[in-house]
């Protein structure tokens, strides 16, 4: 099985279908009755990402253990689904619950593939509000594909992107961070492995015990750490998206990939609650204009 899955001795581009150096891809993206289709990769992202993985592949052991926990920070074209093949590579996966504001197509083909070759049991999925909308054709494809692996799938407003997993030889909980696609792309990665995870347990526990944390604890402990270092009383939780969002569009962030983080479906929705960060630019655009003209 592992010789199947891993990399080593297989030639990248000839597997792919593609040479050292790749076409340009077409600019134009495929339509579907007039609904927009989600992006495929294309040839020079498909070996980016094959030539990242080979690289994880290379610096992450090759048998994790109970107990383990891995931080990683990674660029390139590596993802969280990356990790969840660095854990298949090591065992067969009984099931998986895959949370996540999207999926590639190309991952849910590669998860029906293994489903097939019964490296990969049941999995549930738990998807963003814009995932049926945005992207109809993967969202059809995991629709298959849970009905032939008795799965399910939810869609809620949701944007974490959290993988648990529950394998033959050891359990793991994958947290990944949104990564922001600019260039260099980067995520953040913890990778959790630990037997005790099972069916009915919790992601988030209070210390020390096996018991659910409860929403007001992180809120209480947030508190504790504005008040240490003197900020407004008045920030809450929630005013860390905002402070997220209207950073990504003071340093240029367009509308449509901030409206994606924030799990937005319509880009309109996030320009009406962020006028005022939209001002700013244009403020800033106006003074660039004037120096240019000279006025």
């Amino acid at each position: 099985m592992t010789d199947a899955i891993s990399l080593d001795g297989f030639d990248l581009g000839a597997a792919l279908g593609i040479s050292l150096e790749p076409e340009a891809e077409k600019k134009t993206p495929p339509d579907q009755g007039g609904i927009k289709v989600s992006h495929r990769m294309g040839a020079r992202q498909l070996w980016r990402k094959a030539s990242s993985e080979k690289a994880l592949e290379e610096a992450l052991p090759w048998h994790f253990h109970e107990g383990d926990c891995y931080h990683c920070f990674s660029f390139g074209d590596v993802d969280s689904f990356s990790f969840f093949k660095m854990v298949l590579r090591q065992q067969p996966i009984k099931y998986a619950a895959i949370s996540t504001w999207c999926m590639a197509g190309e991952d849910v083909t590669d998860l029906r593939k293994w489903h097939e070759r019964g490296l990969v049991g049941r999995v549930d999925f738990f998807m963003g509000e814009i995932f049926k909308g945005s992207y109809p054709d993967v969202c059809t494809a995991t629709k298959e594909f849970i009905a032939e692996c008795g799965g399910r799938l939810v869609i809620f407003r949701n944007h974490s992107k959290v993988m648990a997993i529950e394998g033959e030889r050891f359990d793991c909980l994958i947290e990944s961070s949104a990564n922001i696609n600019t260039n260099p792309r980067s995520e953040n990665t913890v990778v959790t492995v630990d037997r005790e995870l099972t069916a009915d347990d919790y992601v988030f526990r209070r210390h020390g015990t096996r018991l659910p944390m409860t929403p007001t604890t992180f809120t209480w402990r947030f508190k504790l750490i504005v008040k240490k270092y003197g900020l407004p009383e008045k920030l809450n939780v929630h005013s860390l998206r905002h402070s997220n969002a209207s950073l990504l569009i003071a340093n240029g962030a367009d509308v449509a990939t901030v409206a994606g983080l924030l799990g937005h479906a319509q880009p309109s929705t996030t320009l009406d609650i962020y006028t005022h960060a939209f001002d700013k630019n244009k403020k800033a655009v106006s003074e660039t204009l004037q120096q240019g003209l000279e006025i």
